[in-house]
């Protein structure tokens, strides 16, 4: 910061050259000013000591409004002297979280009702029932030559119908538990699991090569389901959407809070001040400027 001071000296004594007026004018209410300081001249050789320049503008950090903003937009803002930027940005942090909060929430009971309703509506059993039955209404053997090759064990696994849906050529796997991966399939891959819904038909079947499908379409249930389900992803992406604005937020409030900062250090500012100074006895009006860049 470099500074300089210009020193304007108006002198309000005349001249001892044998004229009576003065050389300078002068404004009275600025030489009333200096009056406060007239007892300080009654010492011979002595002059009153100015006093002190008004403060310099505080030089800010941008790095420190950078961190400030990235922590709260608005903030970096604030200690940046910039308030109506700082109330933008910290309305829309506010806006934002409010947002993500309200839709997270929608999408979290509509997923719990979906998935409710797949609990009571879905049944596995009648999905399993479908596959094993496709020998009768196909005319085939396929399900006691698949138990026959595996052992015949007592007991149907999930993985033993895991392997008898891939014996069929069947392109998924139902899961075993209930993940998004199982709520996901049973609602979107009709075609397959179809039957598992209580409301199914389960005494028409199709073929094509060896993959057998569930051709009815949709039902009731799983129509509502996928309705459902819908509304819950649509609210869940929404707050998301609002968790990037939030993002998005604190980088812009942040780099706008350095840039701000660096802006004003770079702007010149101006300070006057009057003091008043011995000149041949007399206390005269001293002018002073103070520039600042």
């Amino acid at each position: 910061m470099k500074k300089f001071s210009f020193i304007l000296v108006i002198c309000f004594a005349g001249l001892a050259l044998g004229q009576n007026a003065p050389v300078f004018d002068y404004n009275i209410e600025a030489f009333q000013l200096t009056q406060q300081y007239t007892a300080m001249e009654n010492q011979p050789g002595s002059e009153p000591e100015a006093p002190a320049v008004s403060d310099e503008p505080e030089i800010k950090k941008p790095g420190k409004a950078f961190m400030l903003s990235a922590m709260l937009p608005g903030l970096g803002e604030v200690y940046a002297g910039s308030k109506w930027k700082a109330a933008f940005f910290f309305a829309l942090e506010v806006t934002a979280w409010t947002g993500t909060a309200v839709y997270n929430a929608e999408g979290k009971d509509k997923e719990t009702q979906f998935k409710t309703f797949a609990d009571a509506k879905w049944v596995k059993e009648d999905y399993w029932y479908w596959l094993r039955n496709l020998e009768d209404d196909l005319g085939t053997n396929e399900w006691a030559v698949f138990l026959e090759s595996r052992g015949n064990p007592s007991n149907w696994t999930h993985e033993l119908y895991n392997d008898f849906e891939d014996t069929l050529g069947l392109t998924h796997n139902l899961p075993e538990t209930k993940t998004q991966q199982y709520y996901e399939m049973i609602g979107k891959y009709m075609v397959q699991f179809g039957a598992g819904w209580d409301d199914a038909d389960h005494t028409t079947f199709d073929q094509e090569g060896t993959i057998y499908y569930w051709p009815l379409g949709t039902t009731n249930h799983s129509e509502y389901y996928m309705d459902v389900r819908g509304k819950s992803n649509d609210a869940l992406n929404i707050s998301s959407m609002f968790v990037q604005i939030v993002m998005l937020n604190h980088v812009a409030s942040a780099l706008d809070a350095a840039f701000t900062v660096r802006l004003k250090n770079r702007k010149i500012e101006t300070a006057m001040d009057l003091y008043p100074k011995m000149y041949r006895g007399e206390t005269v009006a001293m002018g002073r400027m103070t520039v600042n860049w």
